[in-house]
């Protein structure tokens, strides 16, 4: 009478090994890129919200600010370890840049900037919506 193991041959289980690694291999990346790209929509509203605000602001005190205080405004946490966000401003005009560190910088990111007629960098495909 011969008695039956029962469970996965070696040859089984390296068959679903490489099953494994194999979608791995396809999602992994797909996974940074959206994580990637959705780090970027977090900036550009950030941005957005800033170009808002500082038209706001120009039409009660008639100039622009570069205090981000100045407008009510506090970076999303999210974005720390990923953009730094800056506004400069002489008065009569502005420019709001989220510049990319970190992870988003080794993706090989673009500075994003918006001003005080709407003009937003890069102008590249997959940037702004484009």
């Amino acid at each position: 009478m011969i008695k039956r193991i029962k469970g996965f041959s070696l040859i089984e289980l390296m068959i679903v090994v490489a099953v494994i690694g194999i979608l791995a291999a396809i999602a992994y990346p797909n996974y940074t890129d959206y994580v990637r790209k959705a780090r970027r929509a977090t900036a550009q509203s950030a941005l957005m919200e800033i170009a808002n605000k500082e038209q706001t602001y120009q039409l009660s005190r008639r100039t622009y600010t570069n205090v981000k205080a100045d407008l009510g405004f506090v970076d999303p946490s999210e974005l720390n370890s990923f953009y730094d966000i800056t506004i400069t401003s002489d008065g009569l005009t502005f420019k709001a840049e989220a510049k990319p560190k970190g992870a988003q910088a080794t993706s090989g990111e673009a500075t994003l900037s918006v001003d005080n007629v709407g003009t937003k960098s890069p102008t590249t495909a997959g940037y702004w919506g484009k």
